[in-house]
C-alpha cells in the first residue's frame, strides 16, 4: 500500500509533458480531442497547460504525436486489431491520416511495418521514429 501512495505522490510532482503522457497511453480515447479537453481533465485552462508545457521545451502537438506513436507500434502489434481500428483507436478521423503521421514517424506506413512485424524471420522488426 506505500508503495502505491509514494507513487500517486510522483505523478503529483511530476512534469505536465509526464501527466499528458500518462494521461494519453491510460486513455486513448483523449487522443484527437485537443488541447482544451485535456486541460479539463488536469483541472486547468487551456492556456495554462500550453504555457507550463512552453515552460518545459513541449507543445501539445509533440506530447500527442509521441504517446500516438508509440501506441501505434503497441497496437500494430496485435493481429486481430486492423489498421481502422488502429486509428481509430488513436483518435484519427480516418485511416489516411493516420498512415500519414504514421509515415512521417517511422518512414514506412503502418501496413508495411506490419507485414515486417508478422513476417521477419528473425522474429522481430526494430524500427525507431524518423527525425
Amino acid at each position: 500500500m506505500e508503495k502505491a501512495v509514494a507513487s500517486d505522490n510522483d505523478f503529483a510532482n511530476s512534469t505536465v509533458t509526464a501527466q499528458l503522457e500518462h494521461a494519453f497511453t491510460r486513455q486513448p480515447e483523449l487522443l484527437g480531442l485537443g488541447i482544451g479537453a485535456l486541460a479539463k481533465r488536469l483541472c486547468t485552462s487551456r492556456r495554462t497547460l500550453q504555457r507550463r508545457l512552453g515552460e518545459e521545451g513541449e507543445t501539445f502537438s509533440a506530447v500527442e504525436a509521441r504517446v500516438r506513436a508509440r501506441l501505434a507500434e503497441q497496437l500494430l502489434a496485435e493481429p486481430k486489431l486492423s489498421i481502422e481500428q488502429v486509428s481509430e483507436r488513436l483518435g484519427f478521423t480516418d485511416r489516411r491520416s493516420f498512415t500519414q503521421a504514421f509515415t512521417r514517424w517511422f518512414g514506412l506506413p503502418p501496413s508495411q511495418m506490419r507485414r515486417g512485424l508478422f513476417g521477419a524471420v528473425s522474429g522481430a522488426l526494430m524500427v525507431t521514429p524518423a527525425t
